[in-house]
Order: structure tokens, then sequence, then C-alpha cells
């Protein structure tokens, strides 16, 4: 992405958030508090496609009755060549502050990761592998028993058709 933060700022103050403030910053994109709940995420990489498998994963996530909130996808749009996603903004606090005194933090983190292995649906199958826009299922042999039993040694990607040219970037 080649546009500055106060570039991606003023646009998003000419969608009509007067006071867009930047939360974060990742290896995907920038995170853009537009108003108290509800925040803009600027991928670096992503695709439509992409963001329409992301949306599918996100629904079947929140489908499952999890104990904690999970993200949403309310709008996609492209802006100066660069895909937007409009969510509500999740609260809550870094899992890793650094502070080993966290241990019932990390605890029940895990509990919850755990919960969500319960989720995997095809949606997430067809979720692109990071930097590839391929899903990592793409080609490959029926997997569904694999994730109903746990049973990884039998699922191999194997079955996956040799790409021809390198994966977009």
């Amino acid at each position: 992405m080649t546009n500055t933060m106060d570039e991606w700022l003023a646009r998003l103050r000419s969608l009509g958030y007067p006071n867009p403030a930047v939360i974060g910053v990742g290896m995907e994109g920038i995170v853009v508090r537009l108003e108290p709940g509800r925040v803009a995420k600027v991928w670096h990489n992503k695709t439509t496609r992409e963001m329409q498998r992301l949306e599918a994963f996100y629904r079947d996530v929140a489908s499952a009755g999890l104990p904690f909130a999970t993200p949403r996808i309310d709008d996609v749009m492209t802006i100066a060549d660069t895909v937007v996603s409009i969510e509500p903004e999740l609260t809550g606090s870094p899992l890793d502050d650094g502070n080993d005194e966290h241990a019932e933090r990390h605890l029940v983190t895990t509990r919850q990761v755990a919960a969500l292995t319960g989720v995997l649906a095809d949606a997430s199958r067809n979720l692109p592998v990071l930097g590839s826009g391929a899903a990592l299922w793409d080609g490959a042999a029926d997997t569904a028993g694999c994730w109903a039993t746990r049973s990884w040694s039998s699922c191999t990607l194997d079955a996956r058709p040799a790409r021809s040219t390198p994966p977009p970037r």
C-alpha cells in the first residue's frame, strides 16, 4: 500500500466519518476507529474474493454460539484500488502483555481456541493461505472426516494440483 496514513484518514473523513483515528497497524493492514464501536480495516493485499471468503468464515464462527465476541464484516468497499472492510470494533486487551501473572487469561484463551476448533466448517476451508490467494483445501481430497475426527495424519494436501505460476502478490 503506497498511501500514507494521512491520506487514508482523509478518505475516511470524505465518507462521513469526521474523526477517524488509527488504532492498529499490522502485517495485513491498518485498523481505523471510525466512531465508537465501528472500525475500518484497510487491507494491504486482500482481494474482494478473499473478503467474501473471510465474511463467510466469520458468519460460520458467529453461528457457533461461542462465549466471546467474534469478528463480523458489515461492508466491503474498494477505495483507491484497496479493499476496505467496515466492522464492529471488538473490545478487549492483548493476551500477551508481557506479565506472567496473567496465567488465568492464557488458560481462558486456550479454552476459547479449543472451542473454535469445533467451528471449522466449509467456509474455513475456503480461506486463502496468507499471501497466496488460494484456499488451503482447493483441489484437496475430501477432508470432512479429518476435521470431524481430528485425525490429521490421514489428511494431506498431496492431492492439490501443482501451481504452474507463483501465487499472486
